[in-house]
C-alpha cells in the first residue's frame, strides 16, 4: 500500500499547518459557524422588531408558537443574572472547539456537531454582550417546555450528535475484533 493510500481523513496530526486542503477545511468550519451565527442573530432581530415582549404569534399552529421573552440566565433560565460568566464560558468553549477542529480533520459528524455547539454558544454570547439578555421565542404549544431560540436548537442538536458519536464508538467492536470475525467468516 502506498503512503498516499494509507492516509485517512483523520490522519493529519503531523501534517503541515497550512496546506491548501487544511486551509479550505478550516475556512469551511469558520464559514459554517458564521452562517449559523448570522441566522440566529437575524431571527432574534426579527422577533425583537416584530413581536413585543411577552406577546405571542402563531407559527406552526398546535405545535409551536412565537412567544417573545428575554432571558438573563442560561438554559431553562438557570443562573439568572450570570451574563458575564456565561459569555466567558461560551468564548472558552468556542475557542477550544475551534482549536480542536483545527488541529486535525475530523469526521463529518464530529465537525457538524461541534460547529453547531460553537455557533449556538456564540449566538447566545453575542446577545448577552450586545443586548444584555438572550432573546428566546420558540414555545411548544402541546407540552410545557421552556421558551428557546435557534442557538439553543444548535446546541441541543450538536450535543445529540456528540452523544451518538460517543455511544457508537463506545459500543462498536474494536477494529481488530472485526478483522478476526471477518477472517473466521472467510475461512468457513
Amino acid at each position: 500500500m502506498h503512503k498516499a493510500e494509507a492516509k485517512t481523513f483523520n490522519s493529519y496530526a503531523h501534517a503541515p499547518l497550512f496546506t491548501r486542503e487544511l486551509l479550505w477545511y478550516r475556512a469551511c468550519i469558520i464559514l459554517a459557524q458564521l452562517v449559523l451565527l448570522a441566522l440566529d442573530l437575524l431571527s432574534k432581530y426579527i422577533v425583537r422588531a416584530a413581536l413585543p415582549l411577552h406577546h405571542n404569534a402563531s407559527f406552526l399552529p398546535g405545535f409551536v408558537e412565537l412567544f417573545h421573552v428575554e432571558n438573563t440566565g442560561a438554559a431553562f433560565s438557570i443562573g439568572q443574572g450570570g451574563g458575564p460568566v456565561f459569555v466567558i464560558l461560551a468564548l472558552l468553549i468556542v475557542c477550544y472547539i475551534t482549536y480542536y477542529l483545527f488541529r486535525q480533520q475530523r469526521s463529518a459528524c464530529a465537525i457538524t456537531a461541534l460547529t453547531l455547539v460553537s455557533a449556538g454558544a456564540l449566538g447566545n454570547a453575542a446577545d448577552r454582550v450586545f443586548v444584555g439578555t438572550v432573546c428566546d421565542f420558540f414555545s411548544f404549544q402541546f407540552i410545557s417546555f421552556p421558551v428557546f431560540n435557534l442557538a439553543d436548537i444548535y446546541i441541543t442538536l450538536g450535543e445529540c450528535l456528540l452523544l451518538i458519536l460517543l455511544v457508537s464508538k463506545t459500543f462498536a467492536p474494536a477494529p481488530s475484533t472485526l478483522a478476526k470475525q471477518d477472517s473466521k467468516v472467510r475461512d468457513k
